[in-house]
C-alpha cells in the first residue's frame, strides 16, 4: 500500500499505479475539476511516485539526537539521495524541484518546461561548486530533513513572486525558504532544528536580518513548505509585513 497526499491535504492510498491513477483521478474531477487536470499530467504524477521510496502512512519515532550538517559540495550525494527517494514520498507532484525554484533566475513560463533530470543536474552541479546553500538533517545517519536558507541576493526566484518582492536592502537579508522533511519524521521537531541551523549560519554569513516566508493558513503539510508561522514565532521572529497568502517575517541576527 502507497500513501501519498494531494497538496490540498487529501490522502489518497492505492495497492499499486493503476490504483493510484484512479484514485488522483477521481479526487482530481472531485476536488480540482476546475484546474483541469489531464490524464497525462496524472500519469507524469503517478510515474514520479513510482521512483520515490514507498511511504505506508506510518511515523518512524526519533529515538536518537538528529545532526545537522552544512550542505557542502561532499554531501551532493547525501543530497540528491535524499531528494531522489525520501523528500517527497508522499509528495510526488514537487518530486521535479529539488529546491531549485528560488535558485532559478528565469521566468515562471522557462520554470514550468524544466524537466525534473535538468533540475536535478543544474542543483548538482551549483552544490559541486559550492553555491548552493542549505542544511541537512540526519537520522540514524540518513538524510531525513533540509532546510533551504541563504543570503536573499542569491535567491532570485523569490522576485518572480508579486507577494514576495521587497523594496528592502536584499544586502542585509538572509531568507529561509523551504523546508522538506520526509513524511515519516514530521511533527518531531527536525524543522526547529534546522531554523536553528540556518539562522546562526546566516548570521556567520553576515546578514543582519533572516528573513521567511511563512503561510497565512496553509491547508496541508505541503502548503507550509516555507515553515509554520508558530515554529517562527517560537524563534523569536515577528511579522514585517502582509503579503497575502504569505506573512514575510523577520529576526534580528
Amino acid at each position: 500500500m502507497a500513501v501519498i497526499n494531494c497538496v490540498c491535504g487529501y490522502r489518497l492510498e492505492a495497492a499499486d499505479g493503476d490504483a493510484l491513477f484512479a484514485a488522483i483521478r477521481a479526487h482530481s474531477n472531485d476536488a480540482h475539476a476546475d484546474l483541469q487536470i489531464s490524464d497525462v499530467a496524472i500519469g507524469e504524477m503517478v510515474d514520479a511516485a513510482g521512483l520515490t521510496a514507498r511511504w505506508d502512512g506510518s511515523i518512524t519515532p526519533i529515538e536518537c539526537e538528529p545532526e545537522i550538517r552544512k550542505l557542502t559540495p561532499a554531501l551532493v550525494d547525501d543530497f540528491l539521495t535524499f531528494f531522489d527517494r525520501d523528500a517527497f514520498m508522499d509528495n510526488p507532484i514537487w518530486a521535479s524541484c529539488y529546491c531549485l525554484f528560488y535558485q532559478f533566475a528565469g521566468t515562471a513560463d522557462e520554470w514550468e518546461r524544466r524537466s525534473g533530470a535538468e533540475n536535478r543536474r543544474d542543483k548538482a552541479d551549483l552544490v559541486r561548486r559550492g553555491e548552493a546553500q542549505g542544511y541537512l538533517a540526519y537520522v540514524d545517519g540518513r538524510p531525513a530533513a533540509w532546510c533551504h536558507a541563504a543570503p536573499r541576493a542569491t535567491l532570485p526566484g523569490l522576485d518572480r513572486s508579486e507577494e514576495l518582492r521587497t523594496a528592502d536592502d536584499v544586502s542585509r537579508i538572509g531568507s529561509i525558504v523551504c523546508f522538506v522533511v520526509a513524511a515519516p519524521y514530521r511533527k518531531q521537531g527536525l524543522a526547529a532544528r534546522l531554523l536553528d541551523a540556518a539562522c546562526d549560519g546566516l548570521r556567520e554569513q553576515g546578514a543582519e536580518i533572516a528573513e521567511a516566508y511563512p503561510a497565512r493558513v496553509p491547508e496541508s503539510d505541503a502548503q507550509a513548505y516555507h515553515g509554520p508561522l508558530k515554529m517562527y514565532e517560537a524563534a523569536g521572529f515577528t511579522p514585517h509585513r502582509d503579503a497575502g497568502h504569505f506573512v514575510i517575517v523577520h529576526n534580528t541576527l
